[in-house]
């Protein structure tokens, strides 16, 4: 009995270290794991019960200081530069993607640099000049022929049985808009899904 609390234990606190920023590298794609069950981006986006709740993605960037941060795209302040103690205070547990092929990573890293100061994407859609989290990585990250690393998807916001879920329906409905379900967008828990990352906790 002891032993299984003791293993219960270690996974939780597993579960909710923080990452050594020491061992990132530019590039590296930093996956945000939920911990609010209700979540409506999860919900609408991890319909497997083994899989990591995953609602938000940012990109890592040593500074000229050597302090480590991330490009991110966050409601409200659009695409910005966050410290990394900050981002870590702010969202808790991490995952960290990594390239397997890591040529494309610097490039991806300054092509999102270059979209600082663009607006937060609300409406999720791609005929827009704003953006949100995945579209950043989604633009940013291309092989060397200019295609992008990680392809557009069929979006949803509907939960595992196929319903929309009513928190999108309101969300839209305030904005007079349909829900655009199935419309082509990404999402960060697909990207984290991508045989071209490894991994990391």
């Amino acid at each position: 009995m002891r032993l299984l609390l003791s293993a219960i234990l270690l996974l939780n606190a597993l579960a909710v270290a923080a990452f050594d920023s020491s061992r990132l590298l530019e590039g590296d794609l930093v996956f945000v794991v939920s911990d609010d069950a209700d979540n409506p981006i999860t919900r609408a986006t991890v319909h497997d019960a083994s899989a990591l709740a995953i609602d938000h993605v940012a990109i890592a960037h040593r500074a000229p200081s050597g302090e480590w941060q991330v490009v991110e795209a966050v409601p409200r302040r659009g695409v910005v530069v966050t410290p990394w103690s900050d981002f870590e205070a702010r969202v808790g547990r991490v995952v960290v993607g990594r390239l397997i092929d890591r040529a494309p990573a610097i490039a991806a890293v300054s092509r999102a640099m270059s979209y600082i100061g663009a607006p937060y994407d609300n409406l999720f859609m791609l005929d827009t000049n704003s953006l949100y989290c995945s579209e950043l990585v989604q633009v940013s990250y291309r092989d060397a022929d200019d295609a992008p690393l990680f392809p557009l998807l069929n979006m949803s916001f509907a939960d595992a049985k196929g319903e929309i879920l009513p928190y999108w329906l309101e969300y839209y409905h305030s904005r007079g808009m349909w829900v655009p379900q199935g419309a082509l967008g990404s999402n960060p828990a697909a990207i984290a899904r991508s045989p071209l990352l490894q991994l990391m906790q």
